[in-house]
C-alpha cells in the first residue's frame, strides 16, 4: 500500500489547494505521467485526509470522481487501486515493418491478395453519383447499403429494427457502451479476448470481467457468474473469435439463450467481424435479449482502411446510437457507403471473398493440425488468428523472433486466463506453415531451454 505521506508528497499540492477537484487533478496527473503505476494501492479516505489536513468528505468526493472516470477502481479488501488505463496499453501502436527475413504473424491483418484490387476500387468509385453533393439535413445513409445490410442480417436470423452505419466496428461498440453504461460499471469480455476491445472498455472507465470460453463459445456458467456479479453489458464474437478462433455451436447457443430472460437490462454486443468470409455457420443467441446489437464491419474482406460497419439490434439501442452519432460526427460519408455497396456488387470481389474464406480456413486448420502433432493443442475452430497457450509466452515469442517469426505475446489479450501467443494464420503462405512448425519444434528441444521445452 502506498503510504499516505508518500502520496501526499507525490501529489505536491500547492498551498491552499485542498479542494476535491485539486486532489482529483493531482491524482489524474500522477497516473497519466506514470508516477502512480497501475495496481498501486491508494491510502484509505481517512488516512489521506489526515495526511493532507482536509475533511475526509473532500477525499471521498475526489475518490468518487476518480472511480467514475475509470482512473481508480475498488479491489475488494485492497481498497482503491490505480486502474489499468489505455494510456499504458494503447490499442494500436505503430510498429515498423519487420526486418528482411522476418515473417510477420503478429498483426491480425487479412491477406492483401484477397482484398479489392486498385482497378476494382477505381471502378467502384467511378460508379458513384458525384454530381449531386449530399448536404446538411438530407438523409445521410445510402439506401442501397441499408437494403443490402437488412437482407444480409435477415439471412442469418437477425431481424433488427433498423440499420445503423458507423465508422467501423469499434465506433459502434464505443457508442453502445457509452449510451448504456457509466464509468465504474462492469462489462463481461472474453478472456482471452480482442485486445482493442479490452483497451476500449478500460478507456471508458469500465471494469472488464473475464468470460471463459472453449472451442464452442462462451461457457454458460461463466456468463451466468458475470451477469449475476453485476455486469451491465457483454462484448463477444459469436464466430471466428479473436484471438482463439472459438465458434459458437448450436447447442451452446441454446444454452446461452436460456439465460437471457433473467437479465433484461444487460446489453449484449456481438462483434461479427468475419461475417462475409463464412468461416463458420452463424449461431446467434443474443438477439433474443431485450438489449442487443450485432456489428459487422467490412475490414477483414474489403480492407481495414475502409472504415464502415453496419449494425442491427433492438429499437432502443439503435435509437441511442443514432442520437449519439447525430450529435457528434453526424454521419458516415455517403461516398464511403456507396463505395462499399459497389464493391459488394462487383462479381470479381464476391468471388474473391469466397476464395478468401476457403483459404483462411485451410490455413487455420493446417497450422492447428501441425501444432497438435507437436503436442501443442490449441482451442478454436475457425478464424484469421490462432491462440497457442504457453506458460511463458514472452520467452517463446523471443525464441521465434530469433528464428525469423514475429508473433504477438498474449499478455495484451488476457485478464485472468493463462498466457499464450496469438498467431495470425491469414497470411501464411504455402510452405511457411511447415517452416513455422519446424521452428516451434526446435524450441521444444531440451537444449533450447525455452518455454516450449
Amino acid at each position: 500500500m502506498l503510504q499516505e505521506t508518500s502520496l501526499a508528497a507525490l501529489l505536491a499540492l500547492p498551498p491552499g489547494s485542498r479542494k476535491s477537484a485539486d486532489i482529483y487533478r493531482a491524482v489524474e496527473q500522477a497516473v497519466s505521467t506514470g508516477a502512480l503505476a497501475a495496481g498501486t494501492q491508494l491510502p484509505t479516505v481517512r488516512d489521506l485526509a489526515t495526511s493532507l489536513g482536509v475533511n475526509k468528505n473532500t477525499i471521498a468526493t475526489a475518490y468518487k470522481a476518480l472511480f467514475e472516470n475509470g482512473i481508480i477502481i475498488t479491489d475488494g479488501r485492497r481498497g482503491s487501486v490505480v486502474a489499468r488505463r489505455h494510456r499504458e496499453q494503447p490499442a494500436f501502436a505503430f510498429q515498423a515493418a519487420p526486418v528482411s527475413g522476418v515473417v510477420a504473424l503478429h498483426d491480425g491483418n487479412p491477406d492483401p491478395a484477397f482484398l479489392p484490387t486498385r482497378a476494382e476500387l477505381a471502378s467502384a468509385f467511378t460508379a458513384l453519383d458525384l454530381a449531386t453533393p449530399r448536404l446538411y439535413g438530407e438523409a445521410h445513409n445510402v439506401p442501397a447499403l441499408l437494403e443490402w445490410s437488412q437482407e444480409a442480417f435477415a439471412a442469418d436470423g437477425l431481424h433488427g429494427e433498423s440499420i445503423f452505419v458507423s465508422a467501423g466496428a469499434l465506433d459502434a461498440l464505443e457508442r453502445a457502451l457509452r449510451a448504456q453504461l457509466k464509468p465504474g460499471d462492469k462489462v463481461a469480455v472474453e478472456d482471452p479476448g480482442y485486445f482493442t476491445v479490452l483497451a476500449l472498455v478500460r478507456s471508458l472507465g469500465l471494469r472488464p470481467v473475464p468470460l471463459v470460453s472453449d472451442a464452442e463459445g462462451i461457457l454458460p456458467a461463466s456468463l451466468t457468474a458475470a451477469l449475476a456479479g453485476g455486469c451491465r453489458a457483454t462484448v463477444f464474437s459469436t464466430r471466428a473469435q479473436n484471438p482463439t478462433g472459438a465458434v459458437t455451436t448450436t447447442q451452446r447457443a441454446q444454452a446461452l439463450r436460456a439465460l437471457l430472460p433473467h437479465y433484461p437490462e444487460v446489453l449484449f454486443l456481438d462483434d461479427d467481424h468475419s461475417s462475409l468470409l463464412q468461416l463458420a455457420p452463424y449461431m446467434p443467441w443474443h438477439n433474443h435479449a431485450a438489449r442487443w446489437l450485432t456489428v459487422r464491419s467490412f475490414s477483414k474482406f474489403l480492407g481495414p482502411d475502409l472504415r464502415v460497419a453496419v449494425s442491427t439490434g433492438d429499437a432502443a439501442t439503435l435509437a441511442k446510437l443514432d442520437y449519439a452519432q447525430a450529435t457528434s460526427m453526424g454521419w458516415v460519408s455517403s461516398l464511403l457507403q456507396g463505395l462499399v455497396v459497389n464493391l459488394l456488387h462487383t462479381s470479381s470481389v464476391r468471388e474473391r471473398l469466397v476464395a478468401a474464406g476457403v483459404a483462411y480456413q485451410a490455413r487455420f486448420n493446417h497450422l492447428q493440425t501441425g501444432l497438435a502433432a507437436l503436442g501443442l493443442p490449441t482451442p478454436g475452430q475457425a478464424g484469421l488468428n490462432l491462440w497457442l497457450p504457453l506458460p511463458d509466452a514472452a520467452t517463446a515469442a523471443q525464441g521465434l523472433l530469433a528464428k525469423g517469426w514475429l508473433v504477438r505475446s498474449g499478455a495484451d489479450f488476457c485478464l485472468q486466463s493463462p498466457p499464450g501467443l496469438r498467431l495470425t494464420t491469414a497470411r501464411l503462405q504455402p510452405g511457411q506453415t511447415e517452416q513455422l512448425l519446424a521452428a516451434l519444434g526446435d524450441l521444444r528441444q531440451p537444449s533450447a531451454r525455452t518455454a516450449l521445452a
